[in-house]
């Protein structure tokens, strides 16, 4: 700049008499800066180009602008309570500071949203599982979005394990009937997941996103054509970044002479496997509207340009560090924290269905079939002292008796009809031992259903969905007074 300032003096000088000196400056100014974007190709910023767009709600207008925005998001399907914990505190945080929320669905997945799993009672009484279907038209591959959407089955005539299970069901089952006539099973599901979610949320209202929006937006055409100028510069930086954080597990892009891997999905017009998503590539890419983001990219322009605040689970929260070194080497952002997005943080919860038999493990069923086998020599195991203080005596005996003695053997008679007895006058018992021998593989199945944290949250009774709710509050609440 001040090089050129005696040059633009000169300028002003030579051509003032004839445009006015002003006007000569503002000349010689648009010259400079044309030859040096020209002949240097300087950087400029992105966000400098680009106005930050508003993502699309398909139908219901758009996330306000007038306010923050708290985003979260997930698969979609009738998620556990641990996912529920981030939509609650976003709800929490939208209502506490007059922000706006933001659920995202990730529409390109293809989960199936009709299909979820209960825990049942088998013929033995014990905890089994099963999973319901409410619609047969799920194809594996098939995007939830080009998925139409169904009035849902009814539920099976199962034993259901809990009151609140059989209740929850059947919730899911009607609030996705109440959403019949969705324009997809994606929108569907988004309506259904509102209403399920909205006895425990505050008045706050929430704005639908679905994932394959974002290629409506100008920040993705962008940022895409940023790629495709350079895309090995683009696919280095996010390699490097990957390598950075291998705890995340996430695959680097596909580097080759001829081709480089794009973070984008290909999605054909009618939806069907099998190619109905695949992966893009340098080489050849498609008309943009049949395009969306993969995760990290996603996530990277949601967090740049879509929300002021992105609630993870324990995995985004890993794997979204990739995002922030990614963009801030890639987009050249100076911010040395975030890369330049929108923060994080990071929320889950454990919550179980109150299932008997929590604390039966492989180790419980060894001790069974152990306690089985010997409890028919050792009376000590099912508390027989008398019977044990005889066999312990007579035991003492025939250790001190001379070997291949008539006294030897008659003591061992002895013995066997004590064990005889033992096992005749407490018959029942020993029964019983032995039934939960034989039950002991489908006793540690019951087992890890009762820790099982998974369980579609309608499932769980509303005081427990209630106690949930104001935990995250509260915790929320003394992280905000501690300045965390």
């Amino acid at each position: 700049v001040f090089g050129f300032m005696p040059l633009g003096s000169i300028a002003s000088g030579a051509l003032g008499a004839s445009v006015g000196a002003d006007v000569a400056l503002v000349m010689f100014s648009v010259v400079v800066v044309a030859v040096g974007g020209l002949s240097f190709r300087m950087p400029i910023p992105v966000l400098e180009e680009i106005e930050p767009p508003v993502v699309l709600q398909p139908d219901a207008g758009a996330i306000p602008d007038d306010k923050p925005v708290i985003m979260t998001g997930h698969q979609p399907v009738i998620w556990h309570a641990g996912i529920l914990a981030k939509y609650l505190a976003a709800d929490a945080l939208a209502h506490r500071f007059k922000c706006a929320q933001a659920r995202l669905l990730i529409d390109h997945a293809d989960d199936d949203p009709f299909a979820f799993r209960v825990p049942m009672l088998d013929d033995q009484g014990l905890t089994a599982e099963r999973i319901i279907n409410l619609a047969s038209n799920h194809t594996r591959g098939q995007p939830v979005r080009s998925r139409a959407a169904s009035i849902p089955g009814p539920l099976p005539d199962i034993a259901f394990a809990l009151q609140s299970v059989n209740e929850g069901a059947q919730r899911i089952r009607d609030t996705l009937a109440a959403h019949a006539d969705a324009a997809s099973a994606a929108q569907q599901l988004a309506h259904a997941l509102d209403d399920l979610i909205a006895p425990f949320a505050s008045d706050t209202p929430s704005f639908a996103v679905m994932a394959t929006a974002l290629a409506q937006t100008d920040l993705y055409t962008q940022l895409v054509q940023r790629m495709l100028e350079d895309p090995r510069a683009m696919a280095e930086s996010y390699n490097n970044a990957v390598a950075r954080y291998p705890e995340a597990r996430v695959a680097p892009l596909d580097i080759t002479p001829d081709r480089i891997e794009l973070p984008l999905w290909h999605l054909s017009p009618d939806g069907r496997p099998p190619h109905a998503r695949t992966t893009i590539y340098s080489d050849n890419m498609p008309n943009r509207e049949h395009t969306t983001a993969k995760a990290l990219f996603m996530t990277g322009i949601l967090r740049l340009a879509g929300c002021d605040l992105f609630i993870h689970g324990t995995g985004g929260l890993v794997y979204d560090r990739i995002t922030e070194h990614w963009f801030r080497n890639w987009l050249g952002f100076s911010d040395q924290s975030t890369g330049g997005v929108a923060p994080m943080i990071g929320l889950t919860a454990d919550l179980m269905l109150p299932l008997p038999h929590a604390d039966y493990t492989p180790a419980s069923a060894a001790r069974a079939h152990w306690i089985a086998h010997s409890a028919t020599h050792n009376p000590a195991l099912i508390d027989e002292a008398a019977h044990a203080r005889r066999k312990h005596g007579l035991l003492s005996k025939i250790d001190a008796a001379p070997r291949d003695s008539t006294e030897r053997r008659a003591l061992y008679s002895q013995l066997h009809e004590l064990l005889a007895e033992h096992r005749a006058s407490h018959a029942g018992a020993l029964a019983e031992l032995n039934a939960d021998s034989a039950r002991a593989e489908s006793l540690i199945t019951a087992g890890d259903l009762a820790r099982d944290r998974t369980w579609a949250f309608p499932l769980h009774s509303d005081r427990s969905l209630v106690r949930l709710r104001d935990s995250v509050r509260d915790q929320l609440a003394a992280a905000h007074g501690s300045d965390a």
